[in-house]
């Protein structure tokens, strides 16, 4: 049985399986919970608990880009938008099996919603720099949206993000990321928001590239 609480800046804490989350400066901790009765743990537990450790510690940079992406998806009272994240990565953004489990990034989705999609989007490092690209279409009835942009980093589990940069109508933005990148890979996604900032696009994978 979980026993969960919802904060209000949107959160988890408590027991979950095998596993405890809490919050600490900010921060969502993941530790095992004491072994209640000396049983050790079962494959599926130690698998389950290795599955929330990698969504919470992936989720931690980007907690404000997926609750900006996220913001109008349909979900149950009570609910948090963090949750729905939580769960939307744990279904369908882990790959492997116990104990080399690991995040698959093409598969994470960090926003949701009824916007246009982005077309033909692309992305290239030039002097510490992504420059996203997509296609423009003429008359778009969305041609105000604004794009979102994100980077992550695996190596230094850090991320770089915009969430209303360019006009859609535009085609292209730059995301400048830190000189500690630099030689390092980072997993990209573009998105759209609207103007108004209460829609949002699903995401876009727009693929791993070196710094």
């Amino acid at each position: 049985m979980a026993i969960l609480k919802h904060s209000d800046q949107g959160s988890i804490t408590g027991a979950i399986g095998p596993v405890t989350v809490y919050q600490s400066k900010g921060q969502s901790i993941v530790r095992k919970r004491r072994n209640i009765g000396g049983k050790p743990s079962t494959e599926k537990q130690l698998s389950r608990q290795q599955r929330i450790k990698l969504v919470v510690d992936f989720l931690r940079p980007i907690k404000e880009f997926t609750y900006a992406g996220f913001r109008d998806v349909d979900r149950a009272a009570g609910v948090s938008i963090y949750n729905v994240v939580t769960s939307e990565l744990l279904r369908n953004a882990i790959t492997g099996t116990y104990p080399a489990q690991e995040i698959d990034y093409k598969n994470v989705i960090l926003s949701k919603g009824a916007l246009k999609t982005a077309i033909g989007a692309s992305v290239s490092a030039i002097d510490g720099e992504l420059i996203f690209h997509w296609i423009r279409t003429a008359g778009d009835f969305n041609s105000t949206d604004r794009v979102m942009l994100m980077a992550y980093c695996p190596e230094l589990k850090e991320a770089a993000y915009e969430i209303s940069g360019a006009k859609r109508m535009v085609g292209t933005a730059i995301l400048t990321l830190e000189k500690s990148w630099q030689g390092k890979y980072v997993e990209t996604y573009i998105s759209f928001r609207s103007e108004g900032k209460k829609i949002s696009a699903n995401s876009f994978y727009t693929g791993n590239l070196k710094i």
